[in-house]
């Protein structure tokens, strides 16, 4: 019994592996499918680069924030903030 448990063991195992890299390539084609669209679209290109200045901040972030809050770069900082409930 102890063989077969560790035999099955074994195959989940390669199993896993094997969907988790499959699972990293489709997110890797997801993030380079977003990078290219808003690479190609001058407006969130724009946004993408200013939000990308600030420390900390990279692609994906970038991505997400300008995904979110469209409403970037029209209204001022203290609105931003209150509209993701990071204001006092």
């Amino acid at each position: 019994m102890r063989k077969t448990a560790f035999k099955l063991c074994k195959n989940c195992s390669i199993k896993y592996k094997g969907n988790a890299h499959r699972v990293k390539k489709q997110i890797q084609k997801m993030d380079d499918e977003l990078a290219d669209l808003i690479q190609s679209c001058p407006e969130y290109r724009a946004k993408s680069e200013l939000v990308q200045s600030m420390p900390g901040i990279g692609k994906v972030s970038a991505a997400a924030l300008i995904s979110y809050l469209p409403e970037l770069g029209l209204m001022n900082s203290k609105q931003v903030a209150a509209l993701v409930g990071v204001a006092p």
